[in-house]
């Protein structure tokens, strides 16, 4: 059982009620899975009781002496939802912004309960709008691999960010080449939208200071495009250095600012972020974030999507991107604990950057 199953057939006579109810300050854990809590069992038998960092569903995680005040200091605004109440959770909710990496898979593992509940969401007639932070892919490359995965899903149910990046030059009438740090998805992305993308050799990795010197920057790139590239090195440094502290005009884009992201045997991948960090300590220059934990991202949801905040969920793992992301909408948000952020982590998070709703996995 999951977050779907939980959407039942009394869902349907919920959303006739009207719309969603204002949004309760109270937050919410869902023990046992996202999906689990959410069956025919109805409304009535919500038993609702204070969790404190819990190592296992119902007792209190205990912690040396010396660690109490840390934690004591961090309230826990989530509270604990029964599972039969499940219903009651998705009453009103028409759109769910769902992360990938974390929550429906993780790194080339796909979870058990990912095909069954995306069916179920869209059997009960619920969006689900894939908003993820990885640029590696296009739209056409995330279609490809969900029908691999064995789902079938259209471009215009999938927000990556490299059609971020490419979506922001759109908007804001962008004329000129980009110098691209990434991955083929944002290429691809930035040339169907008719820019034109220049790229360092991918056999060369380093310069020397007299290549350097007489470099010429390309007078026609007007901005440069980070994505995650796990081919990131000093020459690619080098020459984005030269757009950025030569032209203060040149625009500075980040797909994403996430850190990194949970590979397979608990292994951290080094993400985009430190790879912009890196950029604006050479060059002082402060990149545009297209991608979630940005400023862009929401409004164009809204404007292209016709996404109704106080209609739609967020879902992720992360509390900077993706949680983050649904309390710029003021609309519920759930975070399992599948991907980036922990348990222990969730315990010494803020009551402002904790999540509405938080599960052990989406099934």
């Amino acid at each position: 059982m999951a977050l779907s199953s939980t959407i039942s057939s009394d869902m349907a006579g919920m959303a006739r009620l009207g719309r969603l109810s204002q949004i309760s300050k109270a937050r919410y854990l869902l023990p046992g899975g996202f999906m689990s809590g959410l069956n025919n069992q109805g409304l009535s038998n919500l038993i609702v009781q204070r969790s404190a960092c819990t190592a296992k569903e119902g007792t209190q995680l205990e912690v040396p002496q010396q660690e109490t005040v840390q934690l004591d200091q961090t309230p826990q605004v989530y509270k604990v939802l029964d599972p039969k109440i499940g219903p009651s959770v998705m009453e009103g909710i028409t759109t769910i912004i769902m992360d990938q990496d974390g929550v429906l898979w993780r790194g080339n593992t796909v979870f058990p309960s990912t095909l069954p509940s995306l069916k179920k969401f869209k059997e009960l007639g619920i969006r689900v709008l894939f908003v993820t932070n990885n640029a590696a892919k296009s739209r056409q490359q995330y279609v490809e691999k969900w029908r691999k995965v064995g789902l079938e899903i259209t471009k215009d149910e999938i927000v990556p960010a490299s059609f971020m990046a490419a979506a922001y030059l759109q908007s804001i009438n962008f004329s000129g080449r980009v110098f691209l740090i990434g991955d083929e998805g944002t290429r691809l992305e930035l040339e169907e939208h008719g820019f034109e993308a220049v790229e360092c050799d991918q056999d060369k990795t380093t310069m020397s200071n007299e290549e350097l010197s007489r470099f010429e920057p390309d007078p026609e790139v007007k901005a440069v495009v980070l994505a995650h590239d796990p081919n990131f090195n000093y020459r690619k440094l080098a020459i984005a250095t030269q757009y950025l502290r030569n032209n203060p005009n040149c625009k500075f884009i980040v797909t994403n600012m996430d850190a990194g992201d949970m590979l397979d045997n608990n292994r951290f991948m080094p993400g985009t972020g430190g790879m912009a960090d890196a950029i604006t300590t050479i060059t002082g220059r402060t990149p545009i974030n297209t991608g979630k934990g940005g400023d862009f991202m929401l409004p164009f949801l809204m404007k292209k999507y016709g996404v109704d905040p106080s209609e739609m969920m967020c879902v992720g793992d992360r509390l900077d991107t993706d949680i983050a992301l649904g309390r710029q909408a003021n609309c519920k948000t759930a975070m399992p604990f599948t991907g980036v952020t922990s348990k222990e982590i969730l315990s010494k998070t803020s009551p402002e950057k904790q999540p509405t709703y938080v599960m052990d996995n989406l099934g």
